[in-house]
């Protein structure tokens, strides 16, 4: 893995496919929060770990998720708003289906 970093910008690269690599199939750690039209997302990493996605509109039809596909190594987070009108999505927005992760094919194989 090669990891750059310059403050709050960065990027990561690996030199293997995806299904090659030994990332952690449990990387992250998360929690929803209600907001005001919809729900923050924070995800925090265990591990390192590949391309973060909430696919939100599986459990509403109007929610969208601001970012996806984030990279993250140990200790960091990220912060996704999930707008939607949809009431009681909390649990559902920090697991497995919703929340996937490119580690999922480790877990998967």
């Amino acid at each position: 893995m090669l990891i750059a970093r310059l403050g709050s910008v960065g990027t990561t690269a690996s030199f293997a496919d995806d299904v090659d690599l030994a990332l952690d199939p449990e990387p992250v750690t998360a929690s929803a929060t209600a907001v005001e039209g919809g729900y923050l997302v924070e995800v925090t990493a265990r591990s390192y770990v590949r391309d973060v996605a909430l696919l939100a509109d599986r459990l509403a039809p109007d929610a969208v998720a601001d970012d996806a596909l984030v990279d993250l190594v140990a200790g960091e987070s990220a912060s996704i708003l999930v707008t939607t009108q949809a009431d009681g999505l909390e649990d559902g927005l920090t697991r497995f289906p919703i929340l996937r992760t490119a580690n999922d094919l480790r877990r998967r194989r």
